[in-house]
């Protein structure tokens, strides 16, 4: 009777006694497969943290922390700060109002105009002090000034300039070793106190606030700005600001179970790959005839044999 199977896998071994290199190849193989991928996902750990990401909106509001200066035709400069009026010397100052527009039906926008008796203006340097919070970055009731700098210039003395301002998250890594320093929550130096012109009025410069602004490693920044300038000259300027936060991409430690989902994702996936070539390493070597084996269906019939 002719029998016939489909799929029969043949297992192959060596005869060989005691401790033998084939012994010790499989030996190596299997620390090779459990332990490889183990090394792998600890070394990517390393560079690129577990970590989940999240779609949030920031609420922002309005400070009156904050300093304008204001370039002349002439070369001239003159300062002003709603929050404190004597930040410069009298013949520094310029005299301006502030106006504060925010809209409550988007709690992520808001418009600020500056009207000062000051001509011939060419060019704004803005320092604002912005609240913001937002899930992660601060407490449920919590606002955190971030110094938010605009500048622009123009060809012509004018008299208005209107800034669309766009500000957003930046989460930058301290090094690589130390990844997680850029992920929310924020703590530490990065919910500081800001540098504000109230707190130390004869202290504060532009240059001392950058500083303590970027030592931060979570941060809202200025990405981008577009200013529209109207020329002319009758001794006065307006500025208005158009301060807008998108609803935008956050990165944040996972949580524990969350890690361990992660990792166990990563740890079988090399696994499985290392597990596929050694097996198809195995069935190579022996066809080869490299060990010297013999296969299950022929023990069988030796042992029916005897």
């Amino acid at each position: 009777m002719l029998l016939w199977r489909r799929n029969l896998k043949i297992n192959h071994f060596s005869y060989s006694k005691g401790l033998s290199f084939p012994l010790l190849y499989l030996i190596i193989g299997f620390l090779v497969v459990l332990v490889l991928p183990l090394l792998i996902i600890y070394h990517v750990d390393q560079v690129n943290s577990s970590i989940t990401t999240d779609f949030v909106a920031p609420e922002l509001q309005h400070s009156k922390e904050s300093v304008l200066l204001l370039h002349t035709f002439s070369g001239e400069s003159v300062i002003y700060s709603p929050g404190v009026a004597d930040l410069a010397d009298l013949s520094d100052r310029a005299l301006c109002s502030t106006t504060i527009q925010p809209d409550y039906s988007y709690l992520s926008r808001i418009k600020v105009s500056y009207s000062c008796s000051v001509g011939d203006v060419i060019g704004f340097e803005l320092y604002s002090y912005l609240k913001m919070k937002m899930p992660g970055f601060s407490k449920e009731s919590e606002f955190i000034n971030q110094l938010i700098l605009t500048s622009d210039y123009s060809n012509n003395p004018s008299i208005s300039a209107e800034t669309n301002s766009h500000i957003r998250l930046n989460q930058f890594a301290t090094s690589r070793e130390h990844p997680n320093s850029a992920l929310l929550p924020a703590k530490g130096v990065n919910i500081s106190p800001a540098f504000l012109p109230s707190v130390s009025p004869s202290l504060w410069n532009g240059e001392e606030a950058l500083k303590n602004q970027t030592r931060r490693n979570i941060r809202f920044d200025e990405s981008h700005h577009q200013t529209r300038w109207t020329a002319g000259s009758d001794g006065s300027f307006q500025l208005t600001m158009n301060y807008e936060l998108a609803t935008m991409s956050v990165q944040r430690e996972a949580s524990t179970w969350s890690s361990i989902k992660y990792r166990f994702i990563q740890y079988m996936a090399f696994f499985t790959v290392f597990a596929f070539v050694f097996d198809k390493l195995n069935d190579f070597l022996f066809q080869c005839g490299v060990f010297a084996s013999f296969s299950k269906l022929e023990k069988i019939n030796q042992f029916k044999k005897d």
